[in-house]
């Protein structure tokens, strides 16, 4: 960290005092690179299958209590989209990783019907996943892009008669940063939510530092140059 003491040092090596002093600090912090977390972000994929996950798991936790000695669960979603079908394998594999089988729409027949079933009906009222802003933290550097996560479920347990068992349901968010340049690695796959609209560069917050620092700049330059003269 460049403190006030190390900058008039800096500028004293130069033979610089008064006002260039400020002016010498001042291009040092806007140049200077705050430290930025090593680790890669996860993919947009990965961030929302993490999310579903995290709801999957506190739900089928909830109703485990109400299955009794069943090994069976008719998963009913109340859409089609691309969130559902996501879901839809979440729940195939908590439910197996418990010693239980996920009975789906598309699988069911008459033989499969159970004397006692019970039915967990879903839907996803909120899946949300869009970048917030596209931003410089430092003058040098690449680009960085904010983003924000949202998931909520509502699930229902009935059983075959129609009784409510239980329900409620389960939220899980995030937001986090990534480098722009990794754009490509956070998209990956073939979810079309997985690649939401970039928000445009707001120009402001990148020519207004350049514009400063060549002012400053120019400053300094003209200051060593009177000097040189005289």
């Amino acid at each position: 960290m460049i403190t006030s003491q190390t900058g008039r040092q800096w500028a004293a090596s130069l033979g610089v005092t008064g006002l260039p002093i400020v002016l010498s600090v001042a291009l040092l912090l806007i140049t200077t690179p705050r430290a930025q977390a090593a680790e890669p972000a996860s993919s947009n994929l990965d961030l929302m299958t993490e999310l579903c996950t995290q709801i999957v798991e506190d739900i089928v936790g909830k109703i485990e209590p109400d299955m009794g000695t069943r090994t069976r669960l008719q998963v009913v979603p109340y859409g089609k989209s691309e969130e559902y079908g996501l879901l839809e394998d979440i729940f195939t594999r908590i439910l197996d990783e418990k010693g239980m089988t996920a009975v789906l729409p598309s699988a069911q027949s008459p033989e499969d019907g159970d004397d006692n079933p019970l039915v967990l009906e879903y839907k996803v009222p909120v899946f949300r996943l869009i970048y917030t802003d596209v931003y410089r933290s430092h003058l040098i550097g690449g680009k960085k892009v904010r983003r924000e996560a949202n998931v909520r479920v509502s699930a229902r347990l009935h059983s075959g008669a129609g009784e409510v068992v239980w329900i409620g349901d389960s939220q899980a968010d995030r937001s986090d940063q990534f480098s722009h340049s990794d754009i490509g690695r956070i998209q990956e796959g073939a979810y079309q939510f997985a690649k939401p609209e970039m928000p445009s560069s707001n120009w402001g917050k990148i020519v207004e530092p350049v514009f400063v620092s060549a002012i400053i700049v120019g400053m300094i330059y003209l200051f060593f140059s009177n000097q040189s003269d005289n």
